[in-house]
């Protein structure tokens, strides 16, 4: 029996969900104790209490996993261990059902997550009409997090615009001059520049558009990004980090707390000194941050950066006056399409990172991104690294034990498997000839041996459970792949259809994201809209040719 205070709405809906994925019958007390801290929960006497709804996750979790849990007190490692979900171009996250995403929510709650961070990628729609179902569901999720407990963020580009943005008022996105040795990435060609007469309005304009759709669902951070769509490398405005970014920031953050007063905010420096080879950006920022006399910057909380796998310049000896936390790259590491072969456990890669930052006093936290389902079992292995510092291999056990019942020398064999999957992670696709070009491929065999042993095992439940059908189908997927001569056959294709029938990427627009299951030609992004692709710059449209 799950005992707790019936006047606490919130309690009782993390009660029901603790209770749910109760697998034996175990009396607990839920208390929400203040005392405690935000970050430290205690399991005594039958009682489990924390300092916070966040905090009452990971504790809970830990009893769900071990019932047998030693009485005592467990703090959290960092304070900030979130999740970005990434719900674009017909994905897992933009295509699932609610009701099956507001379940990942909580099952990534009880495995530490205390944070859960959305974003409405304006450049996909014409104007906030034509973004308002997009929008409904985004907020459905958001409601939810918050009906658990779970604090949420609302993550925006400063400079970012509709598809028919005011041509006249468009950002700069080229290389060769001011500094800018790359072109700007993922820049769409209909950002706005806040150095043009007029265009800081339109910025505010069209923000201010976005926010009152999410008024009724206020978040608890809002995050601004500079880079990746964002940005502008015109001679005012650059370097943009430290810069244009700023300024548009100041303006912004007043114009946020008219409609969430309680907000606060977090600052991203991913890719600063990408484009332009510098570091200055980071330099900027921070002073920016500490010379702050009219206190624009004083709800500024937290400043996201590296670490993470690609070369993205990471200086934590800068001092922003605030803790950092982390961008984990979870989902598209040296795999295409990524989420097209099932599970991609990366255990060694992660436990190196942390390795070498988790020890920061800076770094408070961590939001990965997520492109879908398909990256769980990374998810679970850096929330666990930001709260208690457990090391991939620990983590892992304890997934397949949890998750799928396995116990013993069986477990073993199944855990040792999944960690050989990283050596085979590394591949090439060919969408012409439909090859995959995988590294060690000697080590596919006896893995998929060891995945199929372990489903012989299993009961019908756990051998449905999806997280286990991602690595039993990346096995599969490998299995086939090799036995074919790594080229789509009509085997492999079938283990395609089941994976994109299982995590909902039969529909996704993103070639990079869905199972080789095309034979024509894919246009990638969406092509703008027929009023406005006249003007729009041909490089700002991707035609992949299979």
């Amino acid at each position: 029996m799950v005992r707790y205070n019936k006047n606490d709405a919130t309690l009782g809906n993390i009660a029901a969900a603790f209770q749910k994925r109760l697998r034996a019958p175990l009396d607990v007390t839920i208390v929400l104790d203040g005392a405690l801290g935000e970050f430290t929960g205690k399991w005594e006497g039958g009682v489990c209490s924390a300092g916070s709804y966040g905090q009452l996750y990971e504790i809970l979790g830990r009893l769900l996993r071990d019932p047998a849990l030693p009485e005592g007190t467990y703090a959290s490692g960092k304070e900030l261990c979130g999740m970005y979900f990434a719900t674009h171009f017909r994905n897992y996250l933009d295509e699932a059902p609610i009701d099956e995403l507001c379940e990942y929510v909580e099952d990534l709650a009880f495995w530490g997550m205390n944070a859960l961070e959305l974003w409405l990628d304006l450049h996909h729609f014409r104007n906030m009409g034509e973004a308002r179902p997009k929008t409904e569901r985004l907020k459905a999720i958001l409601r939810h997090a918050r009906k658990m407990g779970i604090p949420t963020v609302l993550m925006t580009l400063s400079n970012e615009a509709f598809h028919e943005s005011v041509r006249a008022l468009r950002a700069d996105w080229t290389p060769g001059h001011d500094g800018y040795v790359h072109p700007l990435g993922d820049h769409f060609h209909v950002e706005i520049c806040p150095s043009k007469p007029g265009g800081m309005d339109l910025i505010k304009h069209y923000r201010r558009a976005m926010l009152e759709e999410f008024r009724d669902t206020p978040p608890d951070y809002v995050m601004f990004f500079a880079y990746d769509e964002g940005g502008c490398s015109c001679h005012e405005c650059a370097p943009w980090g430290g810069n244009g970014h700023i300024r548009v920031v100041r303006e912004l953050i007043p114009l946020c707390k008219e409609y969430f007063p309680e907000a606060r905010f977090i600052l991203s420096a991913w890719q600063y000194g990408t484009y332009n080879k510098q570091t200055v950006e980071f330099d900027m920022l921070a002073e920016a941050l500490k010379n702050d006399p009219n206190g624009d910057f004083c709800d500024v909380r937290y400043v996201l950066s590296e670490p993470q796998y690609a070369n993205y310049a990471y200086r934590p000896e800068v001092d922003m006056g605030r803790p950092l936390i982390s961008f984990p790259e979870i989902s598209m590491y040296k795999m295409k399409p990524w989420g097209g072969y099932g599970a991609n456990p990366l255990p060694k890669l992660f436990d190196r990172l942390w390795e070498r930052y988790g020890g920061l006093r800076k770094l408070e936290g961590t939001l990965p991104y997520s492109e879908g389902i398909y990256e769980d079992l990374n998810k679970v292995i850096v929330l666990r690294h930001y709260r208690d510092g457990q090391p991939a291999a620990k983590t892992i056990r304890e997934y397949l034990a949890y998750e799928t019942g396995l116990a013993g020398a069986l477990l073993e064999e199944t855990a040792l498997a999944v960690e050989a999957m990283e050596e085979t992670h590394n591949r090439a696709f060919d969408r012409d000839t439909h090859t995959v070009t995988v590294e060690h491929p000697e080590r596919i065999e006896e893995i998929e041996a060891a995945i199929l042993r372990a489903d012989a095992a299993l009961t019908e439940a756990a051998r449905e459970n999806v997280r286990w059908q991602l690595l039993y189908l990346r096995a599969r997927i490998d299995g086939a792949l090799k036995r074919a001569g790594f080229v789509r056959n009509a085997e492999v294709r079938a283990l395609y259809e089941e994976l994109a029938r299982r995590t909902h990427l039969t529909e996704a627009n993103g070639p990079s994201q869905r199972p080789d299951l095309d034979d024509g030609d894919f246009v990638f992004p969406p092509k703008p809209s027929a009023d406005d692709a006249d003007d729009t710059p041909e490089e700002g449209r991707v035609t992949v040719k299979k």
